[in-house]
């Protein structure tokens, strides 16, 4: 389990776009052998509160301006769990911002339960280098101990020469594997679930009533770098530093049409626009979660209502027609996407236009990284987009350019 949390996390810090990278095994190495070196002594002095603290480890942070950094690996501390007023630990992100918890992982809660890792995600409004302060308390016997506090660097960018945007639903955002794997131990982890990039899926955060931005920041969207669209783009960034990824589909969402509390690729795009000075690649995939009918809404009550026992789906005719119901909608949900596509298209001049400080690969290899993973991601809503085209020529506009 931890070696497979490692390589995940390696995955992230071990690369960022138009960033230093990190190589945080190289740490997380250096800090398991202190805590193996650690006497037997130390430790039960440590349990009656004598001993000093193990050094803490703190982490660079990187990030594009107006969008979530994605979940960054903050610090390696020794944390009073109830410290923080039951947070574990805060973080103040150095922007005039409140202070905010931060989630924690803790890899070994039997042996070192105190030792943890301290994540977060966090939205910087401009670009620049920011100072972050990392907030607990010194585990003690008896009540909370001493406030403590270390510090990192924020390093936030503009946004690059070349911008990669996806949106669309749950095959895209990565849903089902998180950055940070679920631990079946409930004193190892806070919040108890699983760590994502966007902080609508770490905690629970109440729907404001505002802007449609607002919102949509709030959600439970489950995005993941280990996404298709993701490892795309980081193998088009890797001989093209100044590229930027924006992540923006979220699981739920639907094309256009919005049910109550789900987002929708057009809503999507029209406020990843707003950030944007160019798009130069979008990637979409939507469709799956407008089917519909008797079994419920969404790709999630289709699967649950094909999974029931002693009940196949396929011999059921209400569920059949409302499958082709919902088919049948779909080439309208992908005008009005398409549409909308054409709209934000002619507000940018220098769509599919990069500078010359962009290397473009060839046709055939910009084909393999880019539009053969999203025709693979989008599977699930293939047969439906064969009638209509509108999905397969948004994305192909930008790349069509180089063939």
């Amino acid at each position: 389990m931890r070696n497979k949390i490692r390589s995940r996390i390696k995955l992230q810090w071990g690369y960022k776009m138009a960033s230093t990278s990190i190589d945080f095994l190289s740490s997380t190495r250096d800090f398991l052998a202190r805590r193996f070196l650690i006497p037997a002594g130390a430790c039960l002095a440590l349990a009656f509160g004598t001993a000093s603290l193990m050094r803490a480890d703190t982490f660079p942070v990187t990030g594009t301006a107006g969008f979530e950094t994605g979940l960054q690996h903050l610090a390696f501390v020794t944390l009073d769990k109830q410290g923080q007023d039951g947070a574990g630990a805060k973080v103040d992100w150095g922007d005039l911002t409140p202070r905010e918890k931060a989630p924690y992982r803790c890899f070994e809660p039997t042996l070192h339960p105190n030792q943890c890792h301290v994540f977060s995600t966090h939205t910087y409004a401009a670009p620049g280098i920011y100072t972050i302060t990392i907030y607990y308390n010194k585990p003690q016997v008896f009540g909370t101990g001493p406030e403590i506090k270390e510090t990192t660097t924020a390093m936030i960018s503009p946004i690059g020469d070349f911008v990669i945007l996806s949106i669309g639903d749950s095959i895209a955002s990565g849903e089902g594997d998180p950055v940070v794997e679920w631990s079946d131990d409930s004193l190892a982890m806070e919040p108890n679930n699983a760590f994502w990039d966007d902080r609508g899926s770490n905690y629970h955060v109440p729907e404001p009533v505002g802007p449609p931005e607002a919102v949509e920041l709030s959600r439970t969207c489950h995005r993941s770098l280990i996404a298709g669209p993701s490892q795309a783009s980081r193998q088009v960034a890797a001989t093209n530093p100044s590229t930027t990824f924006v992540h923006f589909a979220c699981s739920g969402a639907t094309v256009k049409t919005t049910r109550k509390n789900t987002s929708n690729a057009v809503s999507q795009l029209r406020i990843a626009r707003e950030h944007l000075p160019r798009i130069d690649v979008l990637l979409i995939s939507a469709g799956a979660n407008n089917m519909h009918g008797e079994f419920g809404s969404g790709f999630g009550d289709l699967l649950g209502r094909c999974l029931k026992l002693f009940d196949n789906c396929s011999n059921d005719p209400v569920f059949a027609q409302d499958i082709s119901d919902s088919l049948a909608e779909l080439p309208g949900e992908y005008a009005k996407l398409s549409r909308t596509v054409r709209t934000q298209r002619n507000k940018f001049p220098n769509w599919c236009s990069s500078p010359n400080t962009w290397t473009r690969p060839t046709s055939r290899e910009w084909t393999i990284r880019v539009w053969t993973v999203s025709l693979e991601v989008s599977a699930s809503t293939a047969e439906s987009e064969k009638t209509n085209g509108s999905f397969f020529t948004t994305i192909s506009w930008c790349l069509s350019i180089n063939r």
